[in-house]
């Protein structure tokens, strides 16, 4: 086929003949296509082909295809060739990839191309700029050179000889750039100063002037930023460069910070895909490390938080379980050969005792002491036989199972990550200390497990009586007990005219993408008495609290007078126990009135929770939660109780906003002609009253007043 439309040139002036064969061919290409497509006229078909080669790459989205072009292209000529603007919105290459988020030709293009990738139009503020940071440069290199040689004078004990005439102040820098600039076409100081000190922009705004739409911008430390912005802020999808680090960002953006899912390309080589919150790496992302290796799971706050995968590229062994603070503390370790260890680690070092299970067949129980395996005998594993493992209880050895109601379901695995449960060892710790009963058998009944972890556990726990004689001890009616991570929910409320509203999160499950159940926020406090977490840190920034244990109350304490008192949703569930904190606040109606619009700016598609803003009656019913529910519904019992201990507020009500000053009185102002009028009466009233006196009489003066020179 013909290359037509390499360039507008070869079709501006085409003959007819031309014309119609272009036609046939675009006709005859569409016939493995639409029917529709096949129907195309003579004008269309030409509009095709009048496309610049590399926008008909694009516009079949199609990103090998536009590599390839520009690899055909020599350097000199690629900076050209990707700043080609499309014929039909007059977009970059580098916003379209941005846009359709084709994260590999992003990272190409400003790799290879850099500034040039960007396409700025407005030739003249670049060229400001440009010579702004070279004199910028050439002056830190003065003031480098002068500091140097002064230190040096100073180290030889020199004196400093006193220059006859004074030195000449260095020029502004805003002057020396407009006159290496010469006399050029709508340059003044102001454009000068506002793109030297600013950085320069190019894109929508809106009518106030506030960057608005698809735009880019050059900073003053030469970063760039190409894509949405939404009242000056960098809002929705976008590509940001820092120039002098390296780094490429490719994702969503929410005031002016990472949020959302995007990409980011390290300077080392390393790559992040996932979900970001607040400029942090936040929920499900994957990260691949410069030698290959790749971690695939949870984050929180820049870390591996939760469940995930690390696998190892020399010989793709797996990290698989639970990471906590950045680290793999249990799990499964999947070796090569397929063999698995199953246990604890430390350092990503395994520790304590675990199980090898060899090609499913064999399994070692052991324990690693010093670094060390230290085994016992290999078992045989057979289809039938029970899944065990081996703990010491109370300084005895006791085997943990599951019932047979759900044994089929689980295996080994499952078996180590419930002995690893937090909630598990702080039991197993209690009953250490405990001297009235002895256990003798632990079976799981029940437990939810997610991939995110463990969730819950069930057990089914076999005790005897320990204070009673060896030969009279009987065995005690079997005791359940539900494990379950221990949790600080957060009940806040702002009362306006009288009405109490509460604050809630949806959280969306990533699997299956809902959002449709409401949640008390949960957070955790640190040691200076701070509540964190990325349900708080959202509640904080869009309403504008500080969630800190003076401006709270203990809602345990509040309840039943000790802070150390359980919260249970069930009285036959005594381990899921949970804490619980209460925020309440009078506000002003200016505040309460704009929080509508606060919360639909910041609730966007791609954050972790969306807020939520109801009134009590209808929160009530909205939570699912089995512990935020309770809350609530001990919140009502106590509210309605006339010995209620529960406050009208914890933190003082909100004052109204500070009013502006009031402005002062405008002068009078008054034209030439006024004050000449005014004058001459003025000097009119002087005279006659130096008419009236005798002549030769002098005006008597106030004592104390001198004369004037």
């Amino acid at each position: 086929q013909p290359d037509f439309g390499h360039s507008p040139s070869h079709t501006q002036g085409s003959s007819p003949r031309r014309k119609q064969k272009r036609t046939t061919t675009a006709r005859r290409m569409s016939d493995d296509g639409d029917e529709e497509k096949s129907q195309l006229g003579g004008d269309e078909a030409e509009e095709q082909f009048n496309l610049p080669e590399l926008w008909k790459c694009a516009k079949s989205d199609k990103v090998g295809k536009i590599v390839k072009y520009l690899n055909t292209k020599e350097e000199e000529e690629l900076p050209e060739a990707v700043q080609e603007a499309n014929p039909e919105n007059g977009q970059s290459l580098l916003m379209w990839a941005t846009q359709k988020q084709r994260f590999v030709l992003v990272e190409w293009l400003i790799k290879k191309c850099k500034r040039d990738a960007f396409a700025f139009r407005n030739k003249t503020a670049m060229s400001i700029y440009d010579k702004w940071v070279e004199e910028r440069k050439n002056k830190a290199d003065r003031e480098r050179e002068a500091a140097e040689e002064a230190a040096a004078r100073a180290a030889e004990g020199e004196a400093e000889e006193e220059e006859e005439e004074e030195k000449e102040p260095e020029p502004e820098l805003y002057t020396v750039v407009l006159e290496g600039l010469g006399e050029e076409e709508g340059v003044d100081v102001y454009t000068v100063r506002s793109i030297g000190e600013l950085g320069c922009y190019e894109g929508g705004r809106d009518a106030q002037g506030n960057k608005t739409g698809l735009g880019q911008s050059i900073f003053v430390n030469g970063d760039m930023y190409i894509g949405e912005y939404t009242n000056n802020k960098r809002e929705g999808t976008g590509t940001y460069w820092w120039a002098k680090e390296g780094l490429i960002y490719i994702g969503q953006w929410k005031n002016n910070q990472r949020s959302g899912v995007g990409r980011m390309v390290y300077a080392d080589g390393g790559r992040y895909y996932g979900q970001w919150l607040l400029d942090k790496k936040n929920g499900k992302g994957r990260y691949t490390y410069p030698n290959g290796d790749a971690y695939d799971g949870d984050w929180q706050d820049d870390k591996k938080e939760g469940h995930g995968c690390y696998t190892f590229a020399c010989d793709q062994s797996q990290y698989v379980g639970t990471y906590r603070n950045g680290e793999f503390t249990s799990g499964k370790w999947v070796l090569v050969g397929n063999t698995t260890y199953f246990g604890v680690f430390k350092g990503f070092k395994p520790t304590g005792k675990g199980v090898y299970v060899f090609n499913g067949k064999f399994k070692q129980e052991g324990e690693y002491k010093a670094g060390k395996w230290v085994p016992t005998k290999v078992q045989n594993v057979k289809g039938g036989d029970e899944a065990d493992l081996l703990l010491q209880v109370q300084g005895k050895p006791i085997r943990l199972r599951f019932t047979p109601e759900v044994g089929g379901c689980y295996g080994i695995e499952q078996l180590v990550a419930v002995a690893n449960f937090r909630p598990f060892e702080d039991w197993v710790g209690a009953v250490e200390s405990q001297k009235a009963i002895g256990v003798t058998d632990i079976r799981i009944r029940c437990l939810d497990l997610t991939t995110a972890g463990i969730k819950s556990v069930q057990l089914q726990v076999d005790t005897y009586d320990l204070t009673k004689p060896a030969e009279q001890r009987q065995k005690l009616p079997a005791d359940c007990i539900t494990l379950e991570e221990s949790k600080t929910l957060l009940a806040i409320i702002l009362t306006h005219a009288g009405e109490e509203h509460y604050i809630g999160v949806q959280c969306p499950d990533l699997a299956k993408g809902d959002l449709a159940q409401v949640q008390l926020p949960c957070g955790k406090m640190d040691a200076a008495g701070y509540f964190k977490g990325p349900e708080v840190a959202k509640i904080s920034e869009v309403f504008q609290l500080v969630l800190h244990r003076h401006s709270m109350m203990d809602l345990t304490e509040c309840c039943f007078g000790r802070s150390d008192h359980p919260l249970f949703t069930s009285t036959k569930d005594s381990s899921s126990s949970f804490k619980a904190w209460l925020y309440k606040q009078e506000v002003h109606s200016d505040y309460f009135n704009k929080l509508a619009d606060r919360i639909s700016l910041n609730n966007r598609d791609g954050d972790l929770c969306k807020l939520v803003l109801m009134e009590a009656d209808s929160f009530v019913g909205s939570v699912t939660g089995t512990q935020g529910a309770t809350i609530l519904r001990l919140l009502q019992a106590k509210g309605q109780r006339e010995d209620t201990t529960i406050p009208l507020q914890t933190v003082a009500a909100q004052r109204p906003p500070t009013p502006p000053p009031p402005a002062p009185e405008p002068a009078p102002v008054y034209t030439e002609e006024e004050l000449a009028m005014q004058q001459a009466t003025l000097d009119a009233e002087a005279a006659s009253k130096r008419k009236k006196k005798p002549e030769g009489e002098e005006e008597e003066k106030p004592e104390g007043e001198e004369e004037e020179d």
